[in-house]
């Protein structure tokens, strides 16, 4: 490989052999030696080497015709790779540089996050280069490598460092706008969503090498804990948010007895992980995690088919996305299958991005779930606040809705109280269907002579009120005065048989000093007033006496 000519980020495709170390002892002079026969040429389908456990060596040829000396790089762009060694033989003595997560970063000849390399070829020389990529612990194996001339690669580095800071930056942003959110609406599967998109961040710190780089530099023990750990209790949030949001308690409960046990599994496994004990077992937990992952897709595909709830499909959606890629990573990394060129530079990029479509599919059904949340509420309080006879507002609700509109309009307001003249009379001639057929009745004519904007209620039993706008007293007592006689000139047909009936009125003017409680005692007290007179007409507390018919003077 020509040095001098622009290698700038390109593979080492076709230009370098490889070798599997199944003793794991080799040292550069013996693979040195080792006749070119028992190397393999590196080609694309040679790449993904699936699950192993034993190094693997590059050797390549390097160039340099210049009559100055040439730096060059080569990167391992397989991710979390634990060893990077480059060997370069010239002069008649190795010159090496390693990448090992076991020491402190600084101890690094080049500060990149992921595994790098470099070394120095002398003007007008050609020299052997070897590379040792190892891990701690069986995992798979990948053999992409890429070459860099020293200047390019310093160049491309804070590239890297922006490009990968900005991904991570964002899904931190929103993993912590999730958890303050979850902090304040304490909803449980708020708390495992943001648990979710968080534990996944510290996995992506691990596995792009910035928490070795920016978190813990100087702690290699910590950068040795692996991406294993985050992502156990990432899955194990997967299957709680999913458990709760899909609400499989009430629509699948075997599977909801099976996200229950993956929840425990998984949290289990990511509490194993930090003792550090077997790292053999949880690369198989975590393939397990990866195929257990894609149920999801499938369950929330089941729960929209049942329930045609948008914010399941949402979740569905979201999962088919990661699934994909997650199936497709897998095919890669076990089982050793290459799907083209074009995915070598970018299968981190891409799970990336198909992780942050999958989180905006999933914050778009957490937000439809939690509109859904607010209407059903809302319906609820609708529903509590209203009398189920007449459909009216109850008590409840009109003193709610009323004190609401005594701040916001003030003055020329008034409350009508209306009471259904002997209506004990009518329940024990007619029965209560009968009086239920004369409070309808009346909700109906009182509905039909107000505005949009006036608050109607049943108090209770013969009972009911009116807020209404009235510019001054005459306008607000003939507005009653029509209700009044309205009501006394349609009487109420049940069972082929007519009901007569009158109206009582007592109708109070809000004072701004007051409130509801107080303008509904003033009511009432005209309300008696007009019983006193004889009932069937209207009395305002202003003057405490009205004529039927009549508007009450001050």
């Amino acid at each position: 490989m020509d040095l001098s000519q622009p290698w700038d980020g390109r593979y080492l495709i076709g230009h370098a052999w490889y070798l599997r170390d199944d003793s794991a002892h080799l040292t550069a002079e013996q693979a040195r030696d080792l006749p070119l026969s028992d190397w393999r040429p590196l080609t694309l389908e040679s790449l993904e080497q699936g699950m192993q456990s034993a190094p693997y060596w590059l050797r390549f040829a390097v160039v340099n015709p210049s009559k100055q000396p040439v730096g060059f790089v080569i990167e391992d762009e397989a991710p979390y790779r634990g060893y990077l060694a480059l060997h370069v033989w010239v002069d008649g003595q190795w010159r090496s540089d390693i990448a090992d997560r076991a020491l402190p970063f600084s101890a690094r000849s080049l500060k990149f996050p992921s595994s790098a390399a470099a070394a120095t070829l002398p003007p007008v020389s050609k020299a052997l280069a070897l590379a040792r990529l190892d891990h701690d612990f069986p995992q798979p194996n990948s053999l992409v490598q890429r070459l860099w001339s020293r200047a390019a690669f310093d160049a491309y580095a804070p590239r890297y460092l922006f490009s990968k800071s900005l991904m991570l930056g964002f899904l931190a942003a929103v993993a912590m706008v999730w958890m303050v959110f979850a902090l304040l609406v304490r909803q449980r599967r708020l708390y495992y969503y943001a648990g979710y998109l968080s534990f996944l961040l510290m996995a992506w710190f691990q596995v792009l090498g910035f928490t070795g780089q920016f978190i813990a530099p100087e702690a290699p023990w910590l950068q040795a804990m692996t991406f294993h750990g985050p992502l156990f209790f990432a899955t194990a949030c997967a299957f709680g948010f999913a458990r709760l949001h899909l609400d499989l308690p009430a629509h699948m409960r075997r599977m909801n007895r099976v996200f229950q046990a993956m929840t425990a599994l998984f949290t289990a496994a990511g509490a194993f992980h930090l003792l550090n004990i077997s790292r053999e077992t949880e690369v198989l937990l975590t393939l397990l995690g990866f195929v257990a992952l894609t149920l999801l897709f499938f369950v929330g595909a089941a729960i929209w088919r049942r329930t045609g709830k948008r914010y399941a499909l949402w979740f569905t959606l979201a999962w088919g996305v990661i699934g994909l890629f997650l199936m497709l990573n897998l095919l890669m990394m076990f089982a050793g299958i290459e799907v083209g060129r074009w995915l070598i530079s970018s299968i981190i990029d891409l799970i990336f991005l198909a992780l942050l479509v999958e989180v905006f599919f999933l914050t778009i059904s957490v937000a439809e779930w939690l509109r859904t949340e607010v209407r059903r509420r809302v319906e609820a309080e609708e529903e509590a606040s209203r009398d189920p006879l007449t459909g009216l507002l109850n008590r409840r609700g009109f003193e709610r809705l009323a004190t609401l509109r005594l701040a916001r309009q003030g003055g020329d307001v008034w409350l009508a109280a209306l009471d259904a003249d002997h209506f004990k009379a009518v329940n024990d001639t007619y029965g209560h269907p009968g009086g239920d057929a004369v409070l309808v009745h009346l909700a109906q004519i009182i509905q039909a002579h107000c505005r949009r904007d006036d608050l109607v209620c049943r108090m209770g039993g013969e009972e009911f009120a009116i807020v209404f706008h009235g510019a001054n007293p005459d306008d607000a007592f003939r507005f009653v005065e029509r209700l009044r006689r309205a009501f006394a000139d349609t009487p109420t047909l049940f069972e082929n048989r007519v009901i007569a009936h009158t109206l009582s009125i007592g109708l109070a003017r809000w004072a701004a000093q007051g409130d509801i409680d107080q303008l509904i005692q003033q009511a009432d007290r005209a309300l008696y007033a007009a019983k006193e007179q004889g009932r069937n007409r209207v009395v305002m507390v202003e003057t405490g006496n009205a004529a039927a018919g009549a508007p009450a003077r001050a």
